[in-house]
């Protein structure tokens, strides 16, 4: 039985994580960010790289004042 876990992690500084990830041999579900539940820049490492764990990389985003 396969069991599946999630782990999330809030990173500033999104796009070089990304890259220096990457560079280290992991890879991601998508090409970049997107915008995720709770106003949050997400980006899903491929469970393939991490050894069937889901990593999420997550920026919260400040709402634009008027």
């Amino acid at each position: 039985m396969a069991r599946e876990h999630a782990i999330a992690i809030d990173r500033e500084g999104f796009e070089k994580e990304m890259e220096r990830l990457t560079s280290l041999g992991f890879y991601f579900a998508s090409k970049g960010p997107f915008l995720g539940g709770g106003g949050c820049r997400v980006a899903f490492m491929h469970p393939k790289s991490t050894n069937g764990v889901l990593v999420e990389l997550s920026q919260h985003i400040e709402p634009k004042k008027a």
